[in-house]
């Protein structure tokens, strides 16, 4: 909606007045609106989010499939068993020959006010690993979406806390709590990830992870890793116990932390950071095995933080490219009008041979928009049966008071500002 009101702004800026100061106009709306969700959504989180101190936790029978779909009540949430089933089982292939055992299934309950997660259980007795093979749900209202993921999870004497897992959206506090969360989001290779986990815990040696108890159920071992996941905050100073509900609270900082790391832009930034620190770990790990390099766990995760720094190179396109866009659209509509209907087509020819469009291609469709807006000229001065020696006065005069000038330089400006973009957000692998 605030992207859609921006773009509304400057669609009418660009025909009834002044492009740059109401391009300029559009673009505080813009801020003011996020500026508005910003500090308006952490305080209706902090008021209304309770998680529970004990998740209601209810074994599942792997007999019947569609045994779980009265606990949700829309079409969307109903595949939520059926997604659960298939990759369960596709978890127990890959895992079993890896030594993890099955321990069991449940559906878990944290909250009134988020869908319910169905869990499959195993235990790596010798690696001391908990694994979750879970449809977790991505979205609550208005319907309740849900997505495959794993989570692999051991717990050192030392008391840190590594965790390897797939999951699409960023957990909430990683960064804010002791441990290492290796995220690698939708990575489908269940082996692959429970190789790395393997190589993480040699790597924390010689500290070992604690002891799983042999003789718990899998409603035992979820209720017990809800309770530690969510004392982890707390004792951070993120969540509070309030004893009297039975329910974590967050605080308002905690509120912010889980609001915002949803909301563009900030959302957008920690899924690209996730796909860069992904890259790196796989880059790192190739190039080790390659050298013969053997790094410990606290240098390795070193190594990769140091590869996935944020792109400022990305940043010094990007700048540069939308105050180019603003000047070109300040000396004239109609050339970059030209320059954003080659890029679009550009684009689309990209895009429907399956290829993803970049920079170049964003530069190529602006210069063949300006090269039609040239075309347009010479058609105009034969029609207008304009003499030889003045078609170049004819093309050179709306050059250079606004036509085929802004048009390259918009042009340019759209391709730094993809190019940038691209650097900081990487489109999502296929």
């Amino acid at each position: 909606m605030v992207i859609a009101i921006g773009l509304a702004l400057a669609l009418l800026a660009l025909y009834l007045f002044n492009p740059v100061v109401l391009l300029f106009a559009a673009a505080a709306t813009c801020v003011l609106a996020l500026a508005i969700l910003y500090l308006a959504l952490p305080l209706v989180l902090w008021n209304r989010t309770r998680i529970s101190l004990n998740a209601e936790v209810t074994p599942l029978d792997p007999s019947g499939p569609g045994t779980d779909r009265q606990a949700y009540g829309s079409n969307d949430a109903q595949l939520a068993p059926d997604i659960f089933w298939e990759f369960a089982g596709e978890a127990s292939l890959a895992l079993l020959p890896l030594g993890y055992r099955p321990v069991g299934a449940v559906r878990r309950e944290i909250s009134p006010d988020i869908a319910a997660s169905l869990i499959s259980v195993f235990v790596h007795d010798s690696l001391r690993t908990l694994c979750f093979a879970m449809a977790a749900p991505t979205v609550r209202y208005p319907a309740a979406r849900f997505a495959p993921a794993i989570v692999f999870t051991s717990v050192l004497d030392s008391g840190i806390v590594i965790e390897t897992t797939n999951l699409e959206l960023p957990v909430q506090f990683a960064r804010l709590l002791p441990g290492w969360l290796v995220q690698w989001p939708g990575e489908k290779n269940v082996a692959r990830l429970a190789r790395l986990h393997a190589d993480l815990l040699r790597r924390a040696l010689p500290a070992r992870a604690i002891p799983i108890d042999p003789a718990a159920d899998a409603a035992a071992l979820v209720r017990r890793e809800h309770r530690a996941a969510w004392r982890r905050p707390a004792v951070a100073g993120l969540m509070r116990e309030d004893v009297r509900r039975a329910v974590w609270r967050p605080t308002l900082p905690a509120a912010a932390s889980m609001t915002w790391s949803r909301l563009w832009p900030i959302a957008h930034l920690q899924g690209a950071r996730l796909a860069r620190e992904a890259a790196a770990m796989q880059q790192v790990l190739d190039r080790d095995q390659r050298a013969g390099i053997d790094r410990s766990l606290d240098a390795l995760r070193a190594e990769v933080e140091r590869k996935a720094h944020f792109p400022l190179l990305g940043v010094a396109a990007l700048a540069p490219g939308l105050v180019l866009g603003f000047i070109a659209l300040n000396m004239s509509v109609g050339g970059p009008a030209w320059a954003l209907l080659g890029t679009a087509l550009a684009w689309t020819s990209a895009r429907s041979r399956g290829r993803l469009p970049g920079w170049r291609t964003v530069l190529a469709g602006g210069l063949v928009g300006t090269a039609g807006l040239v075309a347009s000229l010479l058609v105009v001065a034969v029609i207008a049966r304009v003499p030889a020696s003045g078609i170049w006065s004819m093309i050179s005069e709306p050059a250079l008071e606004g036509g085929l000038l802004p048009a390259l330089i918009f042009s340019a400006s759209l391709a730094l500002v993809v190019g940038g973009y691209r650097a900081i957000v990487p489109p999502p692998a296929p």
